[in-house]
């Protein structure tokens, strides 16, 4: 609708500003409708294009942390996360022997579980605990986000994050595999790769491999 790029970023600034804006007054609206009507201004006013729009929906990431949220919530339904949370806390008594035993359950699941999903699943037992020993619940709530931040760095799959960089390093290599010919990379105008330097690109082509599981182990241990 609008061709000026100028006029586009401003509708983008504009419309982010007014989704944290309501999300700060209305915290009752629900963050699907209000994420969803941002995304059609963004496609009406041609901030970006409906297949974009789109795109994110059938995103790989995207639909695996959805799905681990839904497991999540039917193990809250069925009571396994009721169980979790009595063998965790069961005997804990104050607010330093509670970390004490999340610390290491959180650092090590989050390392092999996505940690949004740990964290989900984690939210409502200690919720629980602090309002029966009336605790603060950002005593633990934040230091259990700090800890799964941490253990989600340690392997491809700790964090949403990692999937999503992995995956930008899939679609390059696919694109560098299609540019390669006999004479050196010939590069399209339209290939997200055409904002290289093709030196650079033919140099360090090697390292746009996909990441493996345990490659970044050592940086985050």
């Amino acid at each position: 609708m609008f061709q000026d790029q100028s006029l586009q970023i401003l509708i983008a600034m504009a419309t982010i500003l007014g989704v944290v804006i309501v999300l700060f007054w209305r915290r009752s609206v629900p963050l699907e409708i209000l994420f969803g009507l941002a995304l059609a201004l963004f496609v009406l006013c041609g901030v970006i294009e409906p297949e974009q729009a789109w795109q994110g929906f059938a995103n790989g990431t995207v639909i695996a942390i959805g799905s681990l949220l839904v497991v999540t919530a039917g193990l809250r339904t069925s009571g396994v996360l009721d169980q979790v949370g009595r063998w965790l806390l069961g005997s804990a008594k104050d607010e330093r022997s509670a970390l004490g035993r999340l610390v290491f359950a959180v650092l090590g699941g989050s390392a092999f579980l996505l940690n949004t999903a740990i964290v989900a699943m984690l939210l409502p037992q200690i919720v629980n605990w602090c309002r029966a020993r009336n605790v603060a619940p950002s005593r633990l709530l934040l230091p259990i986000s700090y800890m799964a931040i941490l253990g989600g760095t340690c392997t491809l799959v700790g964090t949403s994050t990692n999937l999503l960089v992995n995956e930008n390093l899939q679609q390059l290599q696919q694109e560098l595999q299609l540019a390669t010919t006999e004479n050196g990379l010939e590069l399209s105008p339209e290939s997200s790769l055409s904002d290289y330097n093709p030196e650079w690109l033919t140099k360090y082509r090697s390292s746009f491999a996909p990441m493996q599981m345990t490659d970044i182990t050592w940086v985050g241990v």
